[in-house]
């Protein structure tokens, strides 16, 4: 019986210190999404545990006779208490996987992100001065082309119109596309080139399996190789929650019509 408590408490050890060691996120959900990778220990922890391996064998080797007689005594009481000992072992381990597995699912799951404010008033490394000397036309209202990646594929182009504000910095809209029809609003900046928008669909339009009447965050930056705005889309309703790549670009084909 001393045999086997010597054993269930090196595999009990072992056991929490595996369990201690965090865990890395996957990707998950409709589109290609990267949860990162979190830790909950350090590398002091693998050190503690190796001390407890370390003095539970000098235990079990040892030759004083009152470290072995406190030691028969520590073995004698989980003689007589195995039952409950086995369980809470158990119990401690199931609990321990069960708060790991909630954990990774939160953390995957968490589509959090800057609200448009915050966003659109983020200042990059490149001057606001010169920012705001060649930015000005990069906000014509007019037609906008605009496409997104979900479900691992790209969906669009779609065509939709939007209305700049430039003494208030801020952009209205609206369009249609694959999931159902909708409007926009949001603002802008001259100095930092970005955009955020909240893209609120209307109920009975479109793909009634898709439309949930719900609201897209869309954040987005110039770039200025590629002469568009790219960024990320945002989603998070009961039923469903994601966040992937969006791009939109002014359609050199339609009118400009400057909003003052």
């Amino acid at each position: 019986m001393h045999i086997i408590f010597h054993i269930l408490l090196i595999v009990a050890i072992f056991t929490f210190s595996i369990h201690c060691q965090g865990g890395e996120g996957n990707d998950y959900g409709s589109g290609n999404y990267d949860s990162g990778s979190y830790s909950s220990g350090d590398d002091d922890s693998d050190i503690i545990y190796l001390l407890y391996a370390i003095c539970y064998l000098l235990v079990v080797i040892s030759d004083n006779e009152i470290i072995v007689l406190l030691w028969n005594k520590f073995v004698k009481i989980l003689n007589e208490n195995y039952i409950v000992i086995v369980s809470l072992i158990c119990t401690t381990s199931l609990a321990i996987y069960i708060i790991v597995l909630i954990r990774n699912w939160v953390l995957s799951n968490d589509t959090s992100h800057p609200s448009n404010v915050t966003f659109v008033n983020e200042v990059d490394s490149i001057s606001n001065k010169a920012n705001a000397e060649s930015s000005n036309s990069l906000f014509p209202s007019g037609q906008w082309i605009s496409r997104y990646f979900q479900y691992k594929k790209w969906h669009g182009s779609h065509l939709f119109s939007l209305s700049f504000n430039h003494e208030q910095q801020k952009v209205t809209g609206s369009g249609k596309d694959d999931i159902g029809e909708f409007s926009i609003d949001g603002i802008y900046s001259f100095n930092t080139r970005r955009i955020g928008l909240t893209k609120k669909y209307q109920k009975g339009t479109g793909n009634s399996s898709q439309n949930l009447e719900h609201t897209v965050i869309i954040q987005l930056k110039w770039d200025s190789q590629r002469q568009l705005f790219d960024g990320k889309w945002y989603v998070k309703t009961k039923k469903y929650q994601g966040e992937d790549k969006f791009e939109l670009q002014f359609d050199q084909s339609t009118t400009i019509v400057d909003k003052q």
